[in-house]
């Protein structure tokens, strides 16, 4: 349940901002961990610069790859790939990919997804039903065969 706990507090500080045009608690955080929007790229340890983008407007922005034990994970999340984009030399956007995480217990699984551009996906899954599913499949074949 610690875990659920964590990954819904995660998710909420994802999902609240897309639900509220204002989020106080978004604003305070103005980033991933100790990384903050605003701040000089190259204080942050373990980046490596990765190549440049440019926006529509075009102007020209660098993209770091950020390679730090202290960015590799979020409660008991894996972190897969952290990205800083910076203009002028200052952190613009900041990139966290996470795998795509769940939970099994014995009677279920929850997972997940996106399923949007601005939807988060949690799917309930009941290991019980998925087997009761199989028997009776399983019957349905075994009763058409002893039809012939």
């Amino acid at each position: 349940m610690k875990h659920l706990s964590i990954l819904f507090m995660l998710f909420g500080c994802m999902i609240t901002p897309l639900l509220a045009q204002h989020n106080a608690e978004l604003d305070k955080r103005n980033g991933f961990k100790d990384i903050k929007l605003g701040t000089p790229v190259d204080s942050i340890k373990g980046i490596s610069l990765k190549g440049e983008v440019t926006n529509k407007e075009e102007q020209v922005s660098k993209v770091y790859k950020v390679d730090n034990p202290n960015y590799q994970k979020i409660g008991e999340v894996v972190v897969e790939d952290l990205e800083l984009t910076a203009y002028k030399g200052l952190i613009s956007i900041i990139k966290v990919v996470t795998e795509q995480y769940f939970w099994r217990g014995q009677n279920l699984i929850l997972t997940f997804k996106a399923s949007d551009k601005d939807k988060i996906e949690l799917t309930y899954t009941s290991f019980p039903l998925i087997q009761k599913m199989k028997e009776d499949k399983k019957k349905e074949v075994e009763d058409i065969a002893g039809d012939f």
